[in-house]
């Protein structure tokens, strides 16, 4: 096949195949993902000091996730409750076709956790505090656009929220809770 032929005929599948891309996209499922993971950012809460520490990790169960499209409550979560073990990484804690909401707007997206959580130290594995409002709320608008899914995240704000004294054998440790952040895009 000459050069000019060829430049021709794979300008032409490109072209096809982008048109064909184009129309797959746009009738893709959109998913909700929620995310969550441990932050060494400071809580208002928590006491800075040289005995003051992050957990390992944070044990949370989650019970819902809601949010609202016009006034009508949607259920975004329709499983047993999970637990989940939260680290300083994030991980995606629920996926969800959102298709149905496609043009729309949601707001107020709730995540609901069980209000004890566990909490793992540096030398005690038995830690937990319990949640003064287990409902964390997104209080914003976010409008779910055509072939595009939304992330809502939830940023455990957890530095410094373990005391430790060390002079105790075994060392003793105690927690307070962290502060939460919810962002979506």
């Amino acid at each position: 096949i000459p050069m000019p032929t060829m430049s021709i005929a794979i300008a032409i599948l490109l072209t096809v195949a982008s048109g064909c891309a184009d129309e797959i996209s746009s009738d893709a499922p959109q998913f909700l993902k929620v995310y969550m993971y441990g932050s060494f950012e400071e809580p208002p809460e928590a006491v800075a000091g040289e005995d003051t520490f992050e957990p390992i990790s944070q044990t949370y169960t989650l019970s819902n996730i809601s949010a609202l499209s016009n006034t009508e409550e949607v259920d975004l979560y329709d499983a047993d409750p999970l637990e989940l073990v939260i680290v300083n990484r994030e991980q995606i804690i629920h996926e969800t076709d959102i298709s149905a909401y496609s043009e729309t707007t949601l707001s107020n997206f709730t995540v609901e956790f069980d209000p004890t959580v566990s909490v793992v130290g540096k030398y005690n594995e038995e830690l937990a505090f319990k949640m003064t409002d287990p409902a964390l709320i997104l209080d914003r608008d976010v409008e779910v656009k055509k072939a595009k899914g939304v992330i809502v995240t939830i940023k455990v704000q957890w530095k410094n929220t373990i005391t430790r004294d060390t002079d105790a054998d075994p060392p003793e440790e105690s927690v307070v809770e962290p502060s939460y952040d919810l962002s979506a895009e």
